[in-house]
């Protein structure tokens, strides 16, 4: 998201809704991720973006409540996604939603083994830690 439309939905966010909090807009988002559901489960795309927007209108305001500037925001995203890279992912349940593998946590992906896994506690950062970037080429990884 733009630096820009961040600042906007904050903008707007504190003057139409002055006494918001990041709380209402959880259960808020809630709502419109179900509603999000329908529209992509009744394939109408121009609804679904729409739908889509408000989710994303919603956890940009959230996060300008709990206190996060544009760069904050950005950053715990940024955080949050190389935690993800690097985690062991399950098999699809009946809605085809995948989750993480819980117990696999104390793993990480070896860059020395391919998709092998090793204990994160015998890991040496610059070594076996790897992230993967849109065409599956490994990078190092900062972690």
């Amino acid at each position: 998201m733009k630096k820009e439309t961040f600042e906007v939905i904050k903008k707007w966010q504190n003057e139409t809704f002055p006494d918001g909090n990041a709380l209402a807009q959880a259960h808020h988002l809630k709502e419109e991720v179900e509603e999000l559901i329908e529209a992509i489960e009744s394939e109408n795309i121009e609804h679904t973006f729409k739908e889509l927007a408000d989710c994303q209108i919603l956890v940009a305001g959230i996060s300008a409540n709990l206190g996060l500037n544009h760069e904050a925001h950005d950053e715990n995203v940024n955080q949050k996604m190389a935690i993800n890279i690097l985690r062991v992912w399950g098999k699809p349940d009946k809605n085809g939603v995948i989750n993480h593998v819980k117990d696999a946590d104390k793993y990480v992906l070896n860059s020395t083994h391919g998709v092998d896994l090793i204990e994160a506690k015998t890991a040496k950062p610059n070594e076996d830690f790897i992230r993967w970037e849109k065409d599956l080429a490994p990078i190092e990884s900062n972690f």
